[in-house]
């Protein structure tokens, strides 16, 4: 029997909408008890051997009633290769051919610390549903690679906030300059933006562009601009590239030396620069509200965010959560996006019925693109979402 420990634990709350072949803790045992770190959960070489039957005071008993899960079997080198560079291949390979099995346990090694994943929709679907209630939350463990995320991204960030009550503080302040109605204000800005860079690839003539690049400029011009209410100047636009790229690229910067010529090094400068960045307009918004004038973009709705207490975001807080903005939102869209285009080449006819559906939707709502005009688009929308079927740009979601 081999003992490992749980980060993820269960909450006082009565078990619900668990999946009929999962096994289910007895009548008497269904509210759950425990809330402590380091859960002792026992993997059982007999994978029909239940967890229950290891007993043992203080123990979680709606994961002692289920099924241990199995190990993985991999070894460490090919886990590292598959887990860093081809996530999805890694989780098709390990929950290939488990049958009625619906949670893979893989063991802590060098820069991952040890981790649970569910292999069907309705797990996922009860475990992202918890994360409203405040049972679970985002935040990265604070083992291995994972401490780059936390250092580089900054301890304010919802990615790495793990305290449910504080999580659920920052995202009540920062959730509605997301909301349907903060997005819809944006839209003519949005417009412009990505007008602008269309003229300009047209502007290419028979040389074309590289979509993925291009798209990459895109989306970080569009973010930044969205977030801060304002153009960015072309050569700071440029210098704040440089310094997100030297960023992304420390996360994968092991062993993590803070010396002048590691990229770890570089990493941490290029943070410090970016959040000055944003800490300066921070400051400038702050001084604008004070001066009665409205402050644009979502900067502006952060800034002004308070909750019922009347608490208020710091400058830390919000520039910590911009770069997660940035870091969240740059190569995931970009990406998606270049993969949309390349799905398109390949199938003429949902690309004509595309268009067809646009000029149906500018006869109707004209040639401005509104929120009206958005939902009438079902058709772009299941493209998206077949996009994100087919590709998806994001290998696994990580909570505790």
């Amino acid at each position: 029997m081999q003992t490992v420990h749980s980060r993820a634990v269960c909450t006082q709350q009565r078990v619900a909408a668990v999946p009929a072949h999962v096994a289910r803790p007895a009548a008497t045992s269904r509210q759950v008890v425990a809330r402590t770190s380091n859960v002792p959960l026992h993997h059982v070489s007999n994978d029909s051997t239940s967890s229950a039957d290891a007993g043992g005071e203080g123990r979680c008993p709606f994961l002692q009633a289920l099924r241990a899960p199995p190990m993985v079997q991999m070894s460490w080198l090919k886990r590292v290769q598959l887990q860093i560079f081809a996530p999805a291949e890694f989780q098709a390979h390990v929950l290939r051919d488990r049958g009625q099995d619906t949670v893979v346990q893989a063991p802590r090694q060098a820069g991952f610390s040890s981790f649970f994943m569910p292999a069907t929709g309705e797990l996922v679907k009860a475990l992202l549903g918890e994360e409203a209630s405040g049972n679970i939350t985002q935040g990265l463990a604070e083992e291995g690679g994972f401490r780059a995320f936390g250092t580089l991204l900054g301890e304010d960030s919802l990615l790495v906030v793990k305290d449910p009550a504080r999580h659920a503080y920052l995202r009540g302040l920062l959730q509605p300059a997301f909301s349907a109605d903060a997005v819809a204000a944006y839209l003519p800005d949005i417009e412009a933006l990505v007008s602008r860079h269309l003229q300009a690839w047209q502007g290419a003539g028979r040389e074309g562009v590289k979509a993925h690049a291009a798209l990459k400029a895109l989306t970080f011009d569009f973010i930044l601009q969205i977030v801060m209410g304002r153009s960015i100047p072309e050569q700071q636009l440029q210098r704040l590239g440089e310094l997100f790229s030297a960023l992304t690229s420390g996360l994968l910067a092991w062993p993590y030396l803070d010396l002048p010529f590691t990229a770890w090094h570089k990493a941490l400068a290029a943070q410090a620069e970016l959040c000055s960045f944003f800490l300066q307009g921070c400051a400038e918004a702050r001084q604008q509200l004070a001066g009665g004038l409205a402050v644009p973009g979502v900067l502006g709705r952060l800034v002004a965010a308070a909750d019922e207490q009347g608490n208020r975001l710091t400058d830390q807080e919000i520039a910590h959560n911009l770069l997660l903005v940035l870091f969240a939102g740059h190569d995931t869209s970009s990406t998606t996006l270049t993969r949309a285009l390349a799905n398109l080449q390949d199938h003429p006819r949902v690309m004509q019925r595309l268009r067809e559906e646009q000029a149906a939707v500018q006869q109707r709502r004209g040639g401005a693109i509104s929120a009206d005009a958005l939902r009438d688009m079902r058709y772009a929308d299941a493209v998206v979402r077949e996009t994100l079927r087919r590709d998806p740009v994001v290998g696994a979601l990580a909570r505790v």
